[in-house]
């Protein structure tokens, strides 16, 4: 069934609003995106921005998670570890995002911060899925049984943040290509 009226509005405005955010953040970045500039990016006064998303912070996270959900369905149908290196290699083209992501992952500590639930789920989720592909990898003859797969997940979620974070101080740093280094060293497959 089709969706209409008021909610299919609203979410079409919400969906013009987070590409617009995005447009301005890969930019700008996050430190010098304003709402007032999302707002003339998304042809709309910044009162309708604001009904839309109430706060700076409530915009900001909104943007992670689309980003986010966009690289989770990154080339479908390819295997996980291949998606990963895409989406890497991705996100070299977005700085601002990469800015955005990076900070507020940092700020989301914090006990009060709007993302620290959101970050918290992403982590546990992201371990669950890395641990079954380990575990496909490792019936597969891909990798030792003798690996943790679980110890391994939470390695490769740290040097991929870590990864970016070193990008983010020296752009011409390949982080796909070392993500990749790393993955052969385990004998992960993941061409």
């Amino acid at each position: 069934m089709a969706e209409r009226g008021q909610y299919s509005k609203g979410k079409t405005r919400r969906t013009q609003i987070l590409r617009a955010a995005v447009r301005v953040l890969s930019r700008l970045g996050s430190r010098q995106t304003s709402m007032k500039a999302i707002a003339k990016e998304a042809a709309m006064s910044p009162a309708l921005l604001q009904y839309y998303f109430p706060s700076r912070e409530d915009l900001l996270l909104a943007v992670i998670t689309q980003w986010d959900d966009d690289n989770e369905h990154r080339r479908p149908g390819e295997p996980m570890f291949i998606r990963w290196i895409d989406s890497i290699r991705h996100n070299a083209s977005v700085p601002g995002l990469m800015h955005l992501y990076t900070v507020t992952l940092v700020e989301a500590i914090d006990e009060n911060h709007p993302a620290k639930e959101y970050f918290a789920k992403r982590y546990a989720d992201s371990t669950d899925r890395l641990i079954a592909n380990i575990l496909l990898q490792q019936y597969q003859g891909c990798l030792p049984s003798t690996i943790d797969p679980k110890r391994l997940a939470r390695l490769l979620l740290a040097v991929s943040e870590g990864l970016q974070i070193r990008w983010l101080h020296d752009p011409s740093f390949d982080m796909a290509d070392e993500f990749a280094y790393l993955l052969d060293l385990f004998g992960i497959c993941h061409d």
